[in-house]
């Protein structure tokens, strides 16, 4: 996919590359036999970044790797922390 910027000469220079993952969440709700409403929310995380004056990623493929293992680490443990206090919730 292509995408265009919004104004000319805006963001970033031209060639600057990154790398993102991408965690979404999607609600689809059934409206009748051939149609449905959809809706996301999604977060983004940088993993890298490489600079259009610059032939390498800002970093190593096993530190994006690291980094993308810590993002993941940390969504699982807000997630238990979401479903602990649910939890006392409704047992209080």
């Amino acid at each position: 996919m292509v995408y265009s910027c919004p104004s000319e000469g805006s963001g970033v220079p031209v060639g600057t590359e990154y790398q993102w993952y991408i965690l979404a969440h999607q609600n689809v709700r059934k409206l009748d036999a051939n149609n449905f409403t959809t809706s996301m929310v999604d977060v983004k995380y940088k993993l890298a970044l490489k600079r259009a004056d610059k032939e390498k990623w800002n970093v190593t493929d096993n530190t994006q790797k690291k980094k993308l293992i810590q993002v993941l680490q940390e969504i699982t443990s807000q997630l238990k922390r979401e479903m602990n206090l649910a939890l006392r919730y409704f047992i209080l």
